[in-house]
């Protein structure tokens, strides 16, 4: 049976917002509107398999910086998300940046949200059409929480997240985030600061884990276009096993290239995401046991197993949001102390108020059996200018010529080991 490779459509955004004069969630719902979003002024274009999100304007963070976030969703049809389920398999995606430089951050994930938005547990909700009942595992405030408005200034929306790919052309991190609770939950306070969910996650940062030269500029993986894979390896090698294994490569120019190794003293040289290599890294950085204690791989599993909403949002954030990818966080910590620096940039790396236009593409979105969306290599055989009459011309293991002068035919005498010219 030949694997299932799904290409993406690109549908789906939505920017809600709730009147400052509403005072109470049932007021609000009386006077708001919810409409689609109008992707050109959210600077969001789709063509055929591909999407790009782009940024124009000052950058780095100083006058003039606006802060914004673009999200967009996968969906089935009109009133559902298309649901993945990653156990055992592969997932392939062609990325483009252009100009994304400290600050900035494209990412692609999968969040464990309900398949119609939450509208069948919530009539007066948007549904999923609105690109409503997002959730991750930092626990945002939404604009809309369980399909009222949410004027709760520390109520959020946390579930289980993936965190396939975030990066811009400094840096790039592979992140899996547990959750102790399944699908979309509603959180107060300090429940979501990591009380149910993990949000730092366990990371793969090359230039964290100690080999800078790995991705960016004059690098292995240089910021010409290039294809992600990342495989999600189970116990069984079945959609239905636990998984053990996040495994990350990729492809540029025909070349696959396999993932960064862990280039850390008394750590050992992993190069994917497993509950050793996450004990290991914690170990060393000296963090929380937020991971484990979530539930780890296997709740994430549990997640994916019942099927998470694909999502692709570009953010250029406030000065200091992305120095988790690409510079040193926290902030004010000693820059010597491990795992503190996963990038080269500091606040206010870009130059201030320059308008830059950039750009972040996500293309050819393709799944299927682990191995099916990286190229197989094509059989090569030797030159040959052909084989005489009784001259071998084939069988196992032959490396000369497979065919034969006219008028000789190639038999085959003793297959599959032996095949001669004959008249």
């Amino acid at each position: 049976m030949q694997p299932q490779i799904r290409p993406a459509v690109m549908i789906m955004a939505t920017i809600v917002g709730i009147p400052h004069f509403a005072p109470d969630p049932d007021t609000c719902a009386q006077n708001c509107v919810v409409e689609g979003a109008n992707l050109s002024t959210a600077r969001i274009s789709a063509s055929g398999y591909s999407v790009t999100f782009e940024r124009a304007g000052p950058a780095g963070g100083g006058p003039g910086h606006v802060a914004s976030e673009s999200r967009i969703f996968l969906l089935a049809n009109e009133t559902n998300y298309q649901m993945f389920n990653l156990l055992n398999q592969e997932l392939a995606f062609d990325v483009s940046l252009h100009y994304l430089e400290c600050e900035v951050n494209a990412a692609l994930r999968f969040v464990q949200m309900d398949p119609d938005g939450g509208l069948s547990k919530w009539p007066k909700g948007a549904g999923a059409k609105y690109g409503a009942g997002y959730c991750d595992s930092k626990c945002p405030h939404r604009p809309f929480l369980n399909g009222q408005a949410n004027l709760v200034s520390d109520a959020g929306a946390c579930c289980n997240e993936m965190n396939v790919w975030a990066a811009n052309t400094i840096s790039t991190v592979l992140t899996a985030h547990p959750c102790s609770v399944s699908g979309f939950h509603e959180c107060v306070g300090s429940e979501c600061q990591s009380g149910v969910c993990d949000p730092d996650g366990c990371d793969f940062n090359p230039y964290r884990l100690g080999d800078p030269r790995f991705y960016g500029r004059d690098s292995t993986i240089p910021n010409d276009d290039f294809t992600v894979v990342t495989q999600f390896i189970t116990n069984d090698s079945t959609s239905t096993g636990t998984l053990t294994e996040i495994r990350r490569s990729y492809l540029q120019n025909g070349q696959v290239i396999q993932n960064s190794k862990v280039q850390l003293p008394d750590v050992d040289p992993y190069d994917s995401i497993t509950e050793s290599f996450c004990a290991a890294k914690a170990s060393a950085f000296g963090e929380p046991t937020t991971f484990q204690d979530m539930g780890g791989l296997a709740a994430l599993s549990k997640a994916m197993a019942g099927g998470m909403v694909l999502t692709m949002s570009f953010n250029d954030g406030p000065v200091q949001d992305m120095l988790w990818l690409d510079g040193n966080y926290p902030p004010q910590a000693n820059a010597t102390k491990p795992g503190v620096v996963r990038g080269p940039c500091q606040p206010f790396a870009a130059p201030i108020g320059l308008p830059v236009t950039a750009t972040g593409t996500f293309s050819n979105i393709r799944f299927g059996d682990i191995g099916s969306t990286l190229p197989r290599p094509t059989p090569t055989r030797p030159p040959s200018s052909g084989q005489t009459n009784y001259g071998q011309c084939g069988g196992e293991g032959w490396p000369g010529p497979f065919e034969c002068e006219p008028p000789f035919t190639c038999v085959a005498i003793s297959p599959p080991w032996f095949s001669q010219c004959l008249p």
